[in-house]
């Protein structure tokens, strides 16, 4: 409680420490009757007239001008516009090798950056790449950190763009539909709104920006908070209406036990689908999404993973419904915690549940931002017999700007039931701009599950407090305070471990050269961080990390890690990481070597990689992971990584073994339109192999097939009596849909 006072305490004091907007002069975009063909040629009337946004160099000599691009903006009543030039001294040595939607293979780029309500936490992101293929991406939470959606690769929106190729360089343009864009009118009926661009030189390793931002700000070309103001004349919000109906048919077969269970038989299912998503803005700052009988067939299929910690992994959420808006339901609890986690619906200890249904409503209500979500699942057979009854999920979030336009203060509820079960949390949280660049982000949780009805508000309770200056240059710091009580269970969050006392800090200090400074473009060294935990229902010591190392980024872009680590780890039960390699219960002190190399991603020929080296538990550990990629050309694409752990633990009573996980992805792309993958991973720590190919048709924006194809083999398949077949599941499924929008 004494936290909490402290807290109390700092937020009474803030009005008087919060800092000024980064840039407060104000540019004004034009409306026009622009007759424009997106094309990428940059031949009408309308480019010649308007004057360009100038950029200067981000890295990775700051602030140098910079007279190779010029950005043009414009609207009409319909779409916003706009159009680039990105001039090149060698256009031969322009990196153009990617025709995939919604992915980078180390291209040049060129990003188009709006907040278009203009509240310096929300932006949409449009770049492009020299070939025409596009990705876009939505920042929320003014870019500071606060889960995994804060700035989200996986959003999707409908617009256009083309680029070419010339001898002077290339060129683009880009259009996109003002109903997808968020505009909040001011009282006078003016829309005010901030934008920002940048463009890259990769065969330089050169980064080009407008507006003028500061090297030393983390994240800085991505927040919202530092972007150009600018005012749309006469530009009108437009509402947004898209109806995306689907088909799908699709087949799965599994192998079961026979009835006498001494042999395996095939329980084929053929599944015909038809569903239907709508998206209706009832007014230009609120949008309502609705969903009838959900399908998420055509998402990749999540990374196999080895578990080395004592704790849960967070997978990212890349099913496009929980997309919008994502970074709005985010609540900080610490670590990689979440009072909200979207991969709780639809999904039951990695089975797949169909959803019937729901709504979410987001957007804004003057200094309020809020969302809401409710959907149902289908009462669904399980993998082992069980059935899962049908389950509501509902969801209510609220913030509001405080202090500054880089604060707020929020709330969220969430609830789960099903018949014979009941889960409600709520939680407040709040992001706090101290002064310039210092942040504190704190948080409060309260969970109820009626399979411990009677216990106390402090027995049910996560509470973090962070304390933290958002700088890249001279000295960076971070200190925390994380608790989270015994019984901490949020039904539709998500909680990494529990029953713990954490304090965190970490100093480090870090400084850019310019080319003629000295060997490297970026240094760090972290001097010392310590994380420590302790057990909250019983005070006994569990863990305790500290590491110190230092990373440096050279001037062609590579990247290097050396870090230092040691570890202290009081096992209360023994811990498997196999069903053979297991560190028994007792406290161990060892410690570890990390390096990692990262080559800067323009390369055709592409390989990182990460060392671990040390003891372990008892024993040893040596650790390698090694990622290759290989561009053949604009249509193929190979990527691979490998996974190997090498424990020793004899001298624990358990054994030495190897532990492998395989990736190997082959990416094709015959156009812009047509595209396909197939990923292929082995896992010899749960003895099997997984498949996965996807094949996607894109007409446009919102109108797409796909074929997909997943199959899971058994390796090892002896381990059990009867003798496993060779296939354990496959799945084929096709998808149509076609988004009708206005």
């Amino acid at each position: 409680m004494k936290t909490l006072g402290l807290l109390a305490l700092i937020l009474l004091i803030v009005p008087n420490l919060y800092s000024q907007d980064y840039l407060d002069t104000r540019m004004s975009i034009e409306e026009s009757e622009p007759d424009i063909i997106i094309d990428g040629v940059l031949d009408e009337e309308i480019w010649q007239t308007l004057s360009p946004f100038e950029y200067i160099q981000f890295r990775p000599d700051w602030g140098e001008a910079d007279s190779l691009t010029q950005l043009f903006v414009t609207f009409d009543d319909q779409n916003l516009y706009v159009a680039a030039k990105c001039y090149y001294p060698e256009p031969e040595k322009i990196v153009a090798r990617n025709l995939v939607r919604d992915d980078w293979k180390g291209d040049d780029w060129f990003t188009f950056h709006i907040d278009s309500y203009g509240d310096k936490q929300n932006a949409f992101v449009f770049s492009i790449y020299p070939l025409g293929s596009r990705l876009d991406i939505a920042t929320s939470n003014d870019g500071i950190e606060l889960g995994g959606s804060t700035i989200n690769g996986t959003y999707d929106m409908i617009w256009e763009g083309e680029s070419t190729i010339t001898d002077e360089g290339w060129f683009l343009e880009m259009k996109i539909p003002l109903s997808n864009l968020r505009f909040q009118p001011t009282d006078d009926g003016k829309i005010l709104s901030a934008i920002s661009s940048a463009r890259t030189i990769n065969s330089e390793n050169e980064l080009y920006v407008f507006p003028p931002v500061p090297q030393d700000i983390q994240n800085a070309i991505m927040r919202p908070s530092m972007k150009q103001p600018v005012e749309l004349k006469g530009l009108k919000p437009k509402k947004q209406l898209l109806i995306t109906p689907y088909l799908l048919v699709g087949r799965n077969q599994t192998a079961v036990e026979s009835e006498g269970n001494n042999d395996y038989v095939q329980d084929v299912e053929v599944t015909r689908e038809v569903g239907l998503d709508v998206r209706y803005g009832i007014s230009p700052k609120l949008t309502l999404d609705l969903t009838y009988n959900t399908d998420f067939s055509q998402v990749e299929a999540d990374d196999q993973v080895v578990n080395l910690g004592r704790f849960s992994i967070f997978f990212p959420e890349k099913r496009r419904f929980f997309q919008e808006q994502a970074g709005l339901y985010e609540v900080d609890l610490g670590g990689s915690a979440q009072l909200f986690y979207s991969r709780n619906i639809g999904i039951y200890e990695g089975q797949l549940i169909p959803v019937l249904g729901g709504g979410r409503l987001n957007g804004k209500v003057g200094n309020w931002d809020i969302g809401t979500l409710f959907l149902r699942t289908q009462e669904t057979n399980l993998a082992d017999g069980e059935t899962l009854f049908p389950e509501n999920f509902g969801v209510t979030r609220l913030r509001k700007k405080v202090f500054n336009n880089r604060s707020f203060v929020g709330f969220m509820g969430t609830a789960r039931s099903r018949p014979g079960f009941e889960n409600y949390a709520t939680g407040v949280d709040a992001l706090i701009n101290l002064k310039n660049d210092i942040y504190l982000v704190s948080s409060f949780a309260y969970a109820y599950d009626d399979e411990a009805p009677n216990a106390r508000l402090l027995d049910n309770s996560r509470f973090f407090v962070r304390l933290q200056n958002q700088v890249n240059a001279g000295w960076i710091y971070t200190t925390t305070y994380n608790y989270s009580a015994p019984n901490f269970n949020p039904g539709v969050g998500f909680v990494d471990r529990a029953n713990f006392h954490n304090p965190y800090f970490a100093l480090s200090h870090g400084k850019f050269n310019d080319r003629n400074e000295g060997k490297f473009q970026y240094v760090k060294w972290t001097l010392l961080a310590s994380d420590q935990f302790w057990t909250a229902s019983n005070q006994e010591f569990e863990t305790w990390y500290t590491y110190s190392g230092v990373e440096f980024t050279n001037f062609k872009g590579d990247s290097f890690d050396v870090t230092h680590i040691r570890e202290l780890q009081n096992l209360q039960d023994t811990l498997y990481f196999t069903n053979e390699l297991f560190a028994p219960t007792d406290q161990y002190f060892f410690h570890y070597a990390y390096l990692g190399y990262y080559p800067a991603r323009q390369r055709r020929f592409n390989h990182w990689s990460q060392l671990v080296a040390g003891s372990f538990y008892g024993g040893k550990r040596v650790a390698l992971t090694y990622a290759p990629s290989f561009n053949i050309n604009k249509h193929f694409n190979i990527t691979g990584r490998w996974r190997v752990n090498y424990l020793d633990l004899r001298d624990n009573g358990s054994t030495a073994d190897w532990i492998h996980v395989a990736k190997l992805t082959v990416e094709m792309a015959a156009n812009l339109h047509l595209s396909g993958s197939f990923t292929f991973q082995y896992n010899t720590a749960n003895n099997s192999i997984f498949n996965n190919a996807r094949l996607r048709y894109n007409f446009r924006d919102g109108h797409d097939l796909y074929l997909v194809y997943n199959e899971t083999f058994n390796t090892d398949r002896n381990r059990v009596e009867p003798i496993l077949p060779v296939s354990a599941q496959q799945t084929l499924a096709l998808k149509y849909l076609y988004t009708f929008y206005k």
